[in-house]
């Protein structure tokens, strides 16, 4: 049963998350900011992790930046899931390594297929190459209909 950290200082949002994965087969670990993240990191591996960017404390960016930067914790998939839909948002969360990122509010279904996508991605060592930052770099604001990061 792969384990999903789950990491927003909204405790609605958390509980939620938790009801909507746990009868999908994750079992859903909770953290409120970013500090509480990291030190869940290391106590509860969790095999994916789903962030907010707008954290107390700790934004989402350097939680997602700090598990990037260190080998241990480089390899699991990062999430973002949040309300920030600027380019500029999107731009940054993949800069720091983000493997994906979900608006809220959001479709079940969607979450939990991106969530499984990454999972697979992640096992065959072929997470998304940043396909979105290229786009955005180059340009091209809007996703394209086939982004495989939306």
């Amino acid at each position: 049963m792969p384990t999903v950290l789950a990491v927003d200082d909204s405790q609605p949002v958390r509980d939620l998350l938790e009801r909507v994965l746990t009868p999908a087969g994750y079992t859903v670990t909770c953290a409120k900011d970013g500090g509480e993240a990291l030190a869940t990191v290391r106590t509860a591996h969790p095999d994916i992790i789903l962030i907010d960017i707008k954290l107390p404390t700790m934004d989402g960016y350097a939680v997602c930046r700090t598990l990037k930067s260190n080998p241990s914790t480089a390899t699991i998939p990062v999430l973002m899931l949040t309300g920030m839909d600027e380019t500029d948002d999107i731009r940054k969360a993949l800069r720091y390594g983000a493997d994906g990122y979900i608006m809220k509010p959001f479709r079940v279904e969607d979450l939990r297929g991106k969530i499984q996508e990454l999972l697979e991605l992640a096992k065959t060592d072929k997470l998304p190459d940043r396909f979105y930052l290229k786009k955005l770099q180059a340009g091209d604001a809007e996703p394209p209909d086939d982004d495989p990061l939306s």
